[in-house]
């Protein structure tokens, strides 16, 4: 799905940055204690002293001067929630929600009655603890100024890595939104986020004090209700650039430093296999474009294109894991060599999803294909009508929809449509030459 919201800081990444570097130090030894001379206490550090030193410290870890002030907000729950509403009003407009939550349902990513806008704007609610706004250089974070706690100083140290990144690499002209490749969108995302999730995780380890751990942990422990209740799509998705892409950043790391991952930004990874599998962006394995099929001739009048995107080889095996195993759906996915989809809506607000896609080999695109039957086989139970089962191809007409699955060579054609008749009208777009 595309990503709505960028460059946050959600608390389940707390949890993250325990269990990845939690267990890396060692408790300190128990000293015997030894009676405390008298002394003058010294004064806490303002909290301007704090940031000043985390901003430092920051700076020294990614190697990354900064060229430019950076404003800082520390808010309330409610000053938060007050921010996101406004940004999610202001970049979600309700027609691009209705066009995606009318995809994901089409992809059993969502079900029918998902309110889509409201779980959104509630998981950001409940998870977002600051963000970075790369327009105005600014950041804001949950937190109380008068008292830092270990928690505000890791999400300030990840927020303050996004300034360092803007100012040095210019996020604005990266393709984080790119809504006609959302697979690019969310690798370069991953990019943007595992850098700051790596660049924060060693700031924690090496900066924070031996409580550290048990305070984060402390801090993680928050409602986490609308995030366990979201589909996975949606789940995978806020974490896929945290996660998998600081795993990324730290493979490109072990081949040459900070120096490598700058380098990212001028050779950005172009989809989420090369997230997934650093050695293909190390080869220069790209993604293939497909065509992008322009139906409008076919369906006649009354239909329109809505939108036109990437699912990338993510989304494939979150598709497929929807009435799939996860083995076989992550093994029928990694073959995914580029795809691109079309959605189209006629006058009476029927929809039309095409998928077409191309696999490394043919022997991958078979193992998709046999992965997809599987698919309609459980999601079915065998109970729609076939109008077509030959070897390469199979059309089931199932209840509100006509689903036809084929493959040519090392290319795979799915079409979900409303009905037979508006299969028929488009089959002739797809046949072989």
């Amino acid at each position: 799905m595309k990503k709505l919201v960028v460059l946050l800081t959600p608390l389940l990444m707390i949890a993250l940055i325990i269990s990845a570097i939690g267990c890396a130090g060692k408790e300190a030894p128990p000293l015997t204690p030894t009676p405390a001379p008298t002394i003058t206490p010294t004064p806490l550090p303002s909290a301007e002293v704090i940031l000043n030193q985390i901003e430092a410290e920051v700076s020294g870890i990614r190697g990354l001067s900064p060229k430019a002030e950076t404003t800082t907000q520390f808010v309330t729950k409610q000053e938060l929630k007050d921010y996101l509403d406004k940004d999610f009003a202001e970049n979600n407009p309700a027609e691009e929600l209705r066009i995606e939550k009318a995809e994901l349902v089409m992809l059993d990513l969502l079900p029918a009655d998902y309110d889509l806008p409201s779980h959104l704007l509630e998981l950001s609610e409940e998870q977002v603890i600051g963000f970075y706004d790369d327009k105005t250089n600014e950041m804001v974070v949950l937190g109380n100024l008068s008292q830092i706690d270990d928690a505000e100083k890791v999400t300030f140290a990840h927020e303050y890595d996004h300034a360092l990144e803007n100012q040095s690499f210019n996020l604005q002209s990266l393709p984080l939104h790119d809504k006609d490749n959302s697979d690019l969108a969310l690798a370069a995302q991953s990019v943007v986020e595992g850098d700051a999730t790596l660049a924060m995780m060693l700031y924690a380890y090496r900066y924070l004090g031996p409580n550290w751990r048990s305070e984060l942990a402390q801090s993680a422990e928050g409602n986490n209700t609308a995030f366990d209740a979201a589909p996975p799509v949606i789940r995978e998705t806020l974490l896929f650039p945290y996660v998998q892409g600081t795993e990324f950043l730290m493979s490109i790391y072990l081949h040459g430093g900070w120096q490598a991952i700058n380098h990212l930004y001028t050779d950005l990874p172009k989809s989420t296999e090369q997230i997934l599998h650093p050695e293909k962006y190390l080869a220069n394995e790209q993604p293939q474009e497909m065509t992008r099929p322009d139906l409008k001739g076919p369906l006649g009048d009354g239909w329109s294109e809505l939108d036109s995107s990437v699912l990338g080889e993510l989304d494939t095996r979150i598709y497929l894991e929807a009435f799939v195993d996860s083995a076989t759906a992550t093994k029928a996915s990694e073959g995914w060599g580029g795809d691109r989809y079309v959605f189209y809506e006629d006058a009476n607000k029927r929809d039309l999803l095409v998928l077409r896609s191309t696999w490394d080999t043919p022997q991958d695109a078979q193992e998709f294909f046999d992965a997809y039957l599987l698919f309609v086989h459980n999601k079915s139970k065998d109970s729609w009508p076939v109008l077509l089962n030959t070897q390469d191809q199979r059309w089931w007409n199932a209840p509100g929809q006509s689903l036809y699955l084929s493959k040519q060579g090392s290319n795979i054609t799915i079409i979900l449509a409303p009905d037979e008749q508006t299969v028929t009208s488009i089959l002739p777009e797809f046949a072989a030459p």
